[in-house]
């Protein structure tokens, strides 16, 4: 296979550069094609490639020894709990622990008020969560910072309301994260935040390779990052590899400047990798509105993008083998949307059984109503909403949680009202219990050909299918306010528009800030501009040419003579983006001849005394 400009300055780099370097890939780049082709080329033996979790880590590694490359492979976590020594895994451990050190509060329960202890440990976790994640020492007014920035609005109404909890609560993350310390020194137990902070925190001893290659860059934490840094020999080199438009897991902990971070840091010379291959030109059109430097392949089909009524989706959406997701921002239109074509007969499935999970949190808290049966689960459910409305709508700026819960509730109401329809057909007894495994048995994380996948923007994030229907209701959402939250979600309307290797069809409208391509892609400024110095060239080689034949001429009338013919042919050179515009003008073969620069000299009036000489020619 012949490898593009990009990927050859990539190939060069491993071989020959110094420092460290980031590869700048957009979505369906094939960069795991190309970061194993440059692994081959490492002269090294001392190496590993990092890997986002444990399933492509173990592809990688399958891959790696096929192709003969002695080069490790391993996630972040593995990588740090190398480092950690013999251990044992408790993944509740911290939970635990801030619930032993809420428990240790005297007159605890005059300390709650009306908030549960469960409540209370969830959110002192949560807070101990980010502080690992993202390094950051647990002062008052940092940790103030981080419910701010994560939108940790029930942490802001315990702060609102009850002043000696939260005193208790972030006083309690730095004794929650030194007891955590504490127990991996004398038990070796740790939790998966441990796997990545430990190592650094604690200047354990660590590997040290020569060469490491990070995969999915845009999502590294602080933690992570550092955890790569301090596993690299002092003459090392890294070679990280992700999209920063492809940053949508800011929520949870990852540094969304997580490339410039990178950058800044390490010094690291950047490196494009912009041609697409998964996607076909006119998916990658709508891409390039939201990021203008993702490329189509040279080989790309035109593909299709179109718009499909609402009325028809039901009838229009089939499985196929290749892959076929319906994808959204929201996951109550996804639930509404699944349980109607599982009426008709299809299989279909939701994506994210940690969704399913918050499903069944909250129905959990309408269980703990006195009063709860599950005939008035809806009354409760919106007794639930109105009461949880009323806290949030207290905090300013606080639209995008807001809609989130109502998200949740939504789902929750249409779940109800899909389980008590399907229980009445079938003439059977509704339970809770029953309603609860109907909710568990609805999401898969499975990536299922055979059936319709139903996906939330974030879930669908590494997957591909043939067939993509895209929910435009809120992408970009229009709650997002402060830039970091709006840069988010133009990355997660980039990552939904380059699902597709076929067809992309949105449901009832486009997006809103996006145009349907036109039938020929348009051309970029700066490709215009290149072509029309072409032209230029064209008309200075073209005079220059002319007057180089004039002397024989005069020579001929002098002499009587005819002069001897001189055999010459002009070469003008264009980039590949130029010719495909050039092309795109007056038509053109497939050698890459310019039928637009032909016409231009046609119609030239000095073409007749050029006819002697062979063809123009672009290359």
């Amino acid at each position: 296979m012949i490898a593009s400009p990009y990927q050859q300055a990539i190939y060069d780099w491993i071989e020959f550069g110094t420092g460290n370097a980031l590869v700048d890939a957009v979505a369906g780049a094939g960069k795991t094609t190309t970061l194993l082709e440059g692994a081959r080329r490492l002269t090294t033996t001392n190496a590993c490639f990092v890997a986002f979790n444990k399933v492509i880590a173990d592809e990688i590694a399958t891959r790696l020894q096929a192709g003969g490359s002695l080069m490790q492979a391993s996630t972040i976590h593995s990588l740090g709990k190398r480092c950690l020594g013999k251990t044992r895994v408790e993944g509740n451990k911290y939970t635990k622990l801030c619930r032993n050190y809420l428990q240790g509060m005297s007159e605890l329960a005059e300390l709650l008020q009306d908030t549960p202890q469960t409540t209370a440990v969830k959110h002192l976790r949560l807070l101990v969560h980010f502080s690992q994640l993202t390094m950051t020492v647990p002062s008052e007014e940092n940790l103030l910072g981080l419910i701010a920035h994560y939108a940790l609005d029930e942490l802001e109404r315990i702060l609102a309301r009850n002043a000696p909890l939260w005193e208790v609560i972030w006083r309690g993350v730095s004794v929650v994260i030194e007891a955590g310390k504490e127990q991996y020194r004398r038990e070796r137990i740790i939790d998966f935040n441990d796997m990545v902070c430990l190592p650094t925190v604690l200047g354990t001893s660590m590997p040290q390779f020569d060469f490491l290659l990070v995969d999915e860059a845009q999502d590294l934490n602080r933690a992570q990052l550092e955890l790569v840094l301090a596993c690299k020999r002092p003459q090392g080199r890294v070679l990280f590899v992700g999209d920063r438009r492809q940053s949508i897991y800011g929520f949870s902990g990852a540094d969304t400047q997580s490339i410039d971070t990178i950058v800044r840091r390490t010094q690291a010379q950047v490196l494009p990798l912009s041609i697409c291959y998964r996607c076909p030109a006119l998916p990658i059109q709508l891409a390039q509105q939201i990021y203008a430097h993702i490329q189509p392949s040279p080989t790309a089909e035109r593909g299709m993008v179109e718009i499909i009524a609402q009325a028809d989706f039901l009838r229009h959406v089939q499985p196929d083998t290749g892959g076929c997701a319906v994808i959204g921002r929201c996951t109550a239109p996804l639930v509404e949307l699944c349980l109607k074509v599982l009426q008709q007969g299809k299989r279909a499935k939701v994506r994210g059984r940690d969704i399913g999970a918050g499903m069944l949190e909250i129905i959990e808290r309408l269980k703990q109503s006195k009063r709860f049966q599950f005939a008035t689960l809806l009354e409760i459910l919106d007794e639930y909403r109105d009461s949880q409305l009323e806290i949030l709508g207290a905090k300013p700026d606080n639209e995008l949680a807001i809609d989130a819960f109502l998200d949740k509730v939504e789902t929750v109401g249409a779940f109800y009202q899909a389980y008590s329809n399907e229980a009445k057909r079938q003439a059977r007894p509704t339970t809770i219990e029953d309603f609860e495994a109907y909710v568990t048995d609805f999401f898969s994380d499975e990536d299922e050909k055979q059936c319709i996948l139903f996906s939330t923007i974030h879930k669908a994030k590494g997957l591909e299918f043939n067939v993509v229907y895209l929910l435009p209701e809120k992408i970009p959402h229009p709650l997002a306010k402060n830039a970091w939250q709006h840069e988010q979600e133009l990355n997660a309307e980039y990552v939904a528009l380059t699902r597709a290797k076929q067809a992309l069809y949105f449901i009832g409208r486009v997006i809103s800030n996006l145009k349907l391509p036109s039938e020929e892609p348009a051309p970029e400024p700066a490709v215009i501009a290149e072509a029309e110095a072409v032209v230029a060239q064209y008309d200075e080689l073209h005079t220059a040419q002319l007057a180089h034949e004039e002397a024989p001429q005069q020579a001929k009338k002098a002499a009587g003579g005819r002069p001897k013919k001189q055999k010459e042919r002009l070469q003008i050179k264009v980039s590949r983006d130029v010719a495909i515009y050039l092309r795109s003008r007056k038509g053109g073969d497939a050698e890459g001849y310019s039928g637009y620069l032909e016409a231009l000299i046609r119609n030239d009036p000095g073409f007749a005394a050029f006819l002697e000489h062979p063809s123009i020619s672009c290359v």
